[in-house]
């Protein structure tokens, strides 16, 4: 008999198996698909593509950060950098379709 038991190694962080953060990656995953097709001459694309991916970690981060504070004012300091980060990629997306619109 052993006086002390072993821990259970825990692979996966618990916020990681929330509906909103798999949703989160599985949006990183098309942003990496889609900004993987931008020509690497052109600037501008280059830095929407870098501008899309920092939204998208910083919503991941962010989502990870608010499930293992306790107080409730830095969730809502991170709900809200995650509402901006939201916000940035709907306007990029939409930034977006008005330029391909013009050049149809």
């Amino acid at each position: 008999m052993t006086l002390f038991k072993e821990p259970k190694i825990q692979l996966m962080e618990p916020y990681s198996q929330t509906p909103i953060f798999r949703k989160s990656k599985e949006i990183f995953e098309t942003l990496k698909t889609v900004t993987a097709l931008f020509p690497e001459e052109n600037e501008i694309l280059i830095a929407q593509k870098n501008q899309l991916i920092e939204n998208i970690m910083i919503i991941q981060s962010k989502l990870a950060g608010s499930d293992a504070v306790k107080l409730y004012d830095l969730k809502m300091e991170n709900a809200t950098l995650i509402r901006k980060a939201a916000r940035e990629l709907l306007v990029s997306y939409h930034k977006g379709n008005r330029v391909l619109l013009h050049r149809s």
